[in-house]
């Protein structure tokens, strides 16, 4: 081999070894982040992911399971981050779990048109829910009989919305005729093509309310991001993300960029408030 042909051969070999390094050392600087909760919560971190994969070298896996299911998988460490669109229990707290509020979401409760009503008071929906007023007649409203829709047990948007129904109505009980559904968007379309159904979903969902659906003001009080700012409108909740103890690491990263700027002009876009 003549000297010539050495160089080309070294600088190959150089050239190559270099392309490996960089793809195996950028393998292992890119950092993976596990996600899963709340139905309300997850459309927002869907665009934190597009945002903040963008600018940092880390991998978002977001997974839409309901709140309950978040905490649990970030307590048996299926998850690094829960998201959950209410605060943590007790025993999720007891187990480890520590809750940081992003932001404020309202809850607001949906009829299909056909009801013929545009306001309703919290002890009504209790007793709607209840299975005690079964007809819209008896508020008013349409001769209609009620079709009541409701999120799945584990909910964070069921747990906040029964927690406001309890206040309100101390003999609240979910009548056993209630239709359940396992994500927002099945309830928003099931009560838009239901004649005389009602349902209730987060504000942040406001963009998403089909034709054929009215939203409910709550005792005279509309169900605007302004209303939940200044607590004119009672039917709100925090939302969260929960890590097993205090975040740390990438989880920590990603939720203090949530809290800054960015993170939050994000969140205030996608329909919900501000939490810092």
């Amino acid at each position: 081999m003549n000297l010539k042909t050495l160089i080309i051969a070294i600088v190959v070999v150089t050239i190559i070894g270099v392309c490996v390094f960089s793809s195996v050392s950028g393998e292992d600087r890119t950092e993976s982040i596990s996600i899963q909760g709340s139905t309300t919560v997850s459309p927002y971190m869907l665009k934190v992911q597009e945002v903040y994969e963008s600018e940092n070298d880390v991998r978002l896996y977001i997974t839409s399971n309901g709140s309950g299911t978040g905490a649990a998988a970030a307590i048996n460490g299926s998850a690094d981050i829960a998201m959950l669109s209410r605060d943590l229990k007790s025993s999720e707290t007891e187990a480890g779990l520590v809750q940081t509020v992003i932001g404020i979401d309202g809850i607001m409760a949906i009829v299909n048109d056909d009801a013929g009503i545009a306001d309703i008071t919290a002890a009504q929906l209790a007793r709607i829910y209840s299975g005690e007023i079964t007809n819209w007649s008896e508020l008013g409203g349409n001769d209609l009989g009620i079709s009541v829709i409701s999120r799945e047990e584990g909910s964070g948007t069921r747990d906040g919305f029964e927690s406001i129904l309890r206040k309100a109505y101390p003999d609240y009980a979910i009548t056993s005729s209630t239709i359940t559904q396992a994500s927002t968007s099945a309830v928003l379309s099931t009560v838009n093509n239901t004649t005389g159904a009602i349902g209730y979903v987060s504000l942040g969902y406001a963009d998403k309310v089909g034709s054929s659906t009215t939203m409910l003001s709550l005792e005279g009080v509309e169900p605007t991001v302004k209303n939940v700012q200044d607590g004119t409108y009672a039917m709100q909740r925090n939302i969260i993300l929960a890590t097993m103890g205090e975040p740390s690491g990438a989880a920590k990263n990603l939720i203090d960029w949530i809290l800054g700027e960015e993170g939050q002009d994000l969140l205030q876009e996608c329909g919900f408030i501000r939490g810092a």
